[in-house]
């Protein structure tokens, strides 16, 4: 492990500690709980077998065994935090569904994805069946692309406009296009009749 991962794990160790001392009397009974202290107790074995390991390398030859040792330690308790980070990312998730502590939901899920980045970093934690967590399943099966419907577009006036739409009236007759057609048009008008004459009309003539 380098400076800088050291450095950034520990930084992260800090933050888990905080909320792991904040959330213990009200949330111990909890399930994403479980896994923040998990992720307490094993960030703070890699860091004090770290601390171990900076002491012991002044004199590498006559410690390599006892190096060797922790260095390997280290390595099985990243992995196993790996491991367990799809299972606590599900566990903080739903702190966010509940929607009653979104704050630290988020808090969690930052530190969450810090602590997987530099544990990643470490020399020989990075195999096949940690990586494997990460990488997201290919969908062999594409399905076949529908082709586009040739129905009108719609406009965004079209969709937000709450007046209905008043339907233009058919004319009954066709517009004439010839003058004959025009005369023919105005000689299918009804006639007037005639009204008839009656008695009173014709004394007063």
């Amino acid at each position: 492990m380098n400076h800088a991962t050291y450095k950034g794990l520990t930084n992260e160790y800090e933050i888990v500690a905080l909320l792991h001392h904040r959330s213990k009397n009200q949330h111990r009974q909890a399930d994403w709980f479980m896994h923040l202290n998990i992720t307490y107790r094993h960030l703070r074995r890699i860091l004090k077998l770290q601390i171990d390991i900076n002491r012991l390398q002044p004199k590498p030859k006559k410690n390599q065994s006892k190096i060797l040792y922790k260095t390997n330690e280290i390595v099985k308790l990243s992995q196993g935090l790996i491991k367990r980070s799809k299972s606590a990312y599900y566990s903080y998730n739903s702190i966010l569904c509940l929607g009653q502590f979104i704050t630290l939901g988020f808090a969690l899920l930052a530190s969450l994805a810090k602590i997987n980045r530099l544990l990643l970093e470490i020399p020989s934690v990075a195999n096949s069946a940690t990586t494997r967590i990460f990488i997201p399943e290919v969908v062999k099966d594409v399905p076949e692309q529908s082709e586009p419907s040739q129905e009108p577009s719609l406009s965004i006036d079209d969709i937000f406009d709450t007046k209905p739409k008043k339907k233009k009236k058919k004319s009954r007759s066709a517009t004439p296009s010839t003058i004959d057609d025009i005369k023919q048009t105005g000689s299918d008008k009804p006639k007037k009749k005639k009204k008839k004459k009656s008695a009173i009309d014709d004394i007063f003539g």
